[in-house]
């Protein structure tokens, strides 16, 4: 398969948001909030902080690799 016919069905431009996009990303939003709280209450050193925070973004890595795009972005069609 080329990447010619991968990436052909996908949009050129950006489209503007839907309202259930937005809401996914307001969700999507206020759990990384919530995860920044959490982690700032709970972590007083420098070094555990710093591993939380890599832990978590190896988290969102893992989601963006098994779902294979953002959880709040949606296809057009």
């Amino acid at each position: 398969m080329s990447t010619i016919s991968r990436t052909a069905d996908r949009p050129t431009r950006l489209q503007p948001l839907g309202a259930s996009a937005r809401l996914g990303f307001a969700i999507l939003a206020v759990l990384h909030a919530v995860a920044f709280i959490v982690l700032w209450l709970t972590e007083h050193e420098l070094f555990h902080g710093a591993l939380s925070v890599l832990a978590w973004g190896l988290l969102n890595c893992a989601w963006l690799v098994v779902l294979r795009r953002p959880g709040w972005r949606r296809r057009c069609r």
